[in-house]
């Protein structure tokens, strides 16, 4: 005959699990507090990074703005005319041509009205 082997049951004391179990809480929250903080680190770097950026495009859009508005200026539109050889002179009242756009209304709403 053979004879069964019964197993003793091993007793955990409540206060061992109650332990385990805070030291577990507190393992996971420093792990969570330290991945937090390395990706916290690198969105301020990636931050960084694109505040440089931006300053250096706000310098040159400010200095293309500088640039346009001195090549705009009366004076320099005249002189870059007269350099390319364009003369310009001021129009006449007659030779403006003025359009009514209440009869091309008109006749396309006609044509539509017609189609239907």
């Amino acid at each position: 005959m053979t004879k069964k082997r019964v197993k003793e049951h091993v007793r955990i004391s409540h206060t061992y699990c109650m332990i385990s179990g805070f030291i577990l809480v507190a393992i996971i929250t420093a792990l969570a507090y330290i991945g937090l903080t390395y990706k916290c680190e690198r969105i301020d770097r990636e931050i960084s990074i694109l505040e440089r950026e931006n300053e250096g495009y706000t310098k040159r859009y400010s200095d293309e703005q500088a640039k346009w508005a001195k090549l705009k200026t009366c004076e320099n539109v005249k002189r870059r005319l007269a350099r390319e050889g364009i003369h310009l002179q001021s129009i006449e009242s007659e030779q403006i041509v003025r359009l009514s756009l209440q009869p091309i209304f008109n006749a396309e709403y006609a044509m539509i009205d017609d189609e239907r």
